[in-house]
């Protein structure tokens, strides 16, 4: 069975502790060499990934090699353009175009999930399948991940002079105004899903 692949040696770690499954395994390494031999694996699954790469034609094309012929590769990858809040919560749009612009800042495309098809396209992919989901919520645990992530990266967009130390604060403080209101709905990044195949010849 082919290994999870993470740059991060903690995301490593965390999903080591939580499979239950033996036969899997997790290690470091880059997607743009990932070290698996060529046309050795029968499937690729990756989430969240290529849009935070500034190469992710690249990417793919290292997943296209390590493909048996007739090969799968799933994908998910999102578009963080969608992310609104209703009623409308300014804290929640001005978050998004933040969020953008720190994507632009380093090079990578938040609105990536909605060319997904075009990348493995580009890396020979023939696509075999796409759609997208939209989840938001009006309760419960998941309403508020993108206020959680918005204030986890806070100081890091500080640092980068996106925004000022005040300005981060007042929008965490308005984000969770719109989490808590019983009547406001937010919604997160539209999700695009693409099942490619690598040709058989």
């Amino acid at each position: 069975m082919p290994p999870g692949i993470d740059l991060s040696e903690d995301h490593i770690a965390a999903a080591t502790e939580l499979v239950e499954d033996t036969r899997t395994a997790f290690r470091t390494g880059s997607i743009y060499e990932p070290g698996l031999e060529p046309e050795s694996i029968d499937i690729a699954y990756c989430r969240w990934l290529l849009v935070h790469l500034e190469r992710p034609v690249s990417a793919l094309a290292a997943v296209w090699a390590a493909l048996k012929p007739g090969g799968s590769m799933v994908m998910e990858e999102a578009d963080v353009s969608a992310v609104y809040a209703e009623p409308h919560c300014e804290s929640y749009a001005d978050m998004r175009d933040v969020a953008l612009a720190a994507g632009n800042q380093r090079g990578v495309d938040y609105t990536g999930g909605r060319r997904a098809h075009l990348w493995a396209r580009d890396a020979g992919f023939t696509i075999e399948h796409v759609s997208a989901y939209h989840p938001y919520y009006m309760d419960g645990p998941h309403k508020g991940f993108w206020n959680w992530t918005f204030q986890e990266a806070g100081a890091n967009l500080v640092k980068a002079g996106l925004l000022s130390q005040e300005n981060c604060d007042s929008l965490a403080a308005g984000m969770s105004a719109a989490d808590s209101a019983s009547h406001s709905v937010v919604a997160h990044c539209r999700m695009h899903q693409v099942i490619a195949r690598k040709p058989l010849a």
